[in-house]
């Protein structure tokens, strides 16, 4: 009897050391840091990464906002120590001081998956302003869930660089370490350089750093606020009016994710984003730049019984020939199964706002539109989006009618539901010119980022649970019309 107590307390004492083990292999991950640049020299002036420290524990990066070369980039890259993948990540934690907008990226593949895609999130998402330390830094803690990783993924590098449109693009960092353990650092390694061509997306972010080209482009981010890694569909929608200058291929698309096709159309493709993450989106340099494209969750047949899916649309960079202004909106015409937030890049140039023709104040201003939401009600009639600016209602293909409208889905009889019925008023878009006419000389308005948020799926309210009633207008507007 005592033996068998004494081999069943061996056996408890293994058992606790193994559990204790691997809790101490989980924070105890050993990575490597090292300054980079990546440019088109290694003596570029435009960029400078050093360690700064004795210790070897501080970094400073710093850029020229207005370098010639705008794919060039420079920050800290951190890998693992010991090996070329490793797992049990569980966050990321330094001090920051200088630019507000440094972003974290990771290049990781889910378990079970070989696939390796880039997500990223801002500092700012893991700033405690309890937690400030001294002479200026921040504290900054950022963890698996925020960066969309799943228990068991595997990753290969992180990696710490100011946004690349960023003006303020200088930052130190110190104190760095990964699941609380300090992150190594090799003085004697000096910086690492990595070859960039001209205005490609390459060096240790690969397709992840979006590429301004010569003249401003606009953008698009897609965020997944579900609590859920999401399957998300993209649809291209070239421009009839200007074919050669339409993306008809998801390959020509600059992405943070790895975008797949799941049919032999060119036009259709699909990514996964975890929760809290963010993909970003934008035209190839040298490639075509007219950016046309529906986002959506759900099912790829994009009209699935009994209520569809529900789209972020946009149509960008348009260069006046023939088209003139880029237009963003939420669809409700294929379904009700989401909802979406984009929050449009405010200006302070009147001529350049995002705007509706019958949105106006009283004396006939435009009104800025700074953000689209939709809130479709309730199933079966989803009337939550009448006159909605930025959206259209549940089947609504003409804003005020449903003319033409898909034969998948049940929608209320005639135009109830749609946007107001004499037919003078369109909310349903916002748009923007692709450049002022006036006053001269002209103006580009192209640029920025169209933000899209992923706030909800599948949507309650295709229960019978949701809000009836669209979003207040602005108490001094008014829509054009009779």
């Amino acid at each position: 009897m005592h033996r068998t107590s004494s081999l069943a307390a061996l056996a408890l004492a293994f058992v606790a050391l193994a559990c204790f083990s691997a809790r101490a292999y989980a924070v105890s991950l050993q990575f490597t840091a090292v300054p980079f640049t990546a440019s088109g020299s290694p003596d570029s002036g435009d960029l400078n990464a050093n360690v700064v420290s004795d210790q070897g524990t501080s970094f400073a990066i710093l850029s020229n906002p207005n370098r010639s070369t705008l794919s060039s980039y420079a920050g800290v890259l951190i890998t693992p120590s010991h090996a070329r993948v490793v797992t049990g990540f569980q966050n990321v934690s330094f001090l920051l001081k200088g630019s507000s907008t440094t972003q974290v990226t990771v290049h990781s593949a889910p378990p079970g998956h070989g696939s390796f895609n880039y997500s990223w999130v801002p500092s700012s998402k893991g700033m405690d302003s309890d937690q400030s330390a001294s002479d200026g830094y921040q504290k900054v803690s950022i963890d698996a869930r925020q960066l969309g990783l799943s228990a068991g993924s595997r990753i290969d590098r992180l990696v710490i660089t100011s946004d690349p449109y960023s003006q303020q693009p200088s930052f130190l960092v110190k104190d760095l370490r990964v699941n609380g353990a300090q992150v190594e650092t090799s003085i004697s390694s000096g910086t690492k350089f990595f070859k960039v061509a001209s205005n490609s997306a390459t060096g240790p972010l690969g397709p992840a750093h979006i590429v301004k080209s010569a003249s401003n482009v606009t953008t698009v981010s897609f965020k997944n606020r579900t609590g859920s890694t999401v399957t998300c569909f993209i649809t291209l929608t070239p421009a009839p009016a200007e074919p050669s200058a339409s993306i008809s291929n998801i390959n020509q698309i600059s992405s943070s994710v790895s975008i797949t096709g799941y049919d032999s159309n060119p036009l259709h493709g699909t990514f996964t984003l975890g929760s809290e993450a963010t993909a970003t989106f934008a035209p190839m340099s040298g490639g075509p730049q007219l950016f046309s494209a529906n986002m959506y969750v759900g099912d790829q047949s994009e009209c699935t019984p009994p209520y569809g899916e529900t789209f972020a649309e946009f149509t960008l960079n348009v260069d006046g020939n023939p088209l003139t202004e880029e237009t963003v909106d939420i669809s409700e015409v294929n379904g009700v199964n989401a909802l979406y937030d984009i929050d449009l890049t405010p200006t302070s140039v009147y001529a350049c706002e995002w705007s509706n023709s019958d949105y106006l104040q009283q004396n006939g201003q435009y009104i800025q539109i700074k953000r689209i939401q939709n809130t479709p009600g309730a199933a079966p009639n989803f009337e939550g989006d009448i006159n909605s600016i930025g959206v259209y209602p549940f089947g609504c293909t003409n804003c005020v009618n449903r003319a033409g409208a898909p034969v998948c889905l049940t929608y209320p009889s005639g135009d109830t539901g749609c946007d107001t019925n004499d037919g003078q008023h369109n909310l349903c878009q916002a748009n923007r010119v692709y450049q002022t006419t006036a006053p001269p000389p002209s103006q580009s308005c192209l640029g920025g980022v169209v933000a899209i948020t992923l706030l909800q799926f599948p949507y309650s309210g295709a229960s019978g649970s949701g809000k009836k009633g669209g979003p207040s207008q602005a108490p001094y507007g008014r829509h054009r019309g009779p």
